[in-house]
């Protein structure tokens, strides 16, 4: 990640950068997540996969008030 950094501060590289882990990312399931933009069809679908991975505490932000369909979900959450 440390020279992914550097490359992208050197502003050399054409397109994206891509970091890949080692072993399978694990969740926590006491910490509490934080999606921007959770107010639409990415930020739900991303808090969808993140409940199926067990986490139980979900902050979602967005600029854009919720859909009563969001609000609906989330309550049956």
């Amino acid at each position: 990640a440390i020279s992914a950094m550097h490359r992208l501060q050197q502003a050399k590289h054409v397109g994206k950068v891509v970091l890949s882990y080692p072993e399978p990312f694990s969740y926590k399931e006491e910490a509490t997540y934080l999606i921007t933009g959770g107010a639409g069809g990415l930020g739900r679908r991303l808090a969808e996969y993140l409940i199926e991975q067990g986490v139980r505490h979900l902050v979602l932000t967005s600029r854009s008030p919720a859909s009563e369909a969001l609000g609906a979900w989330m309550k049956s959450q």
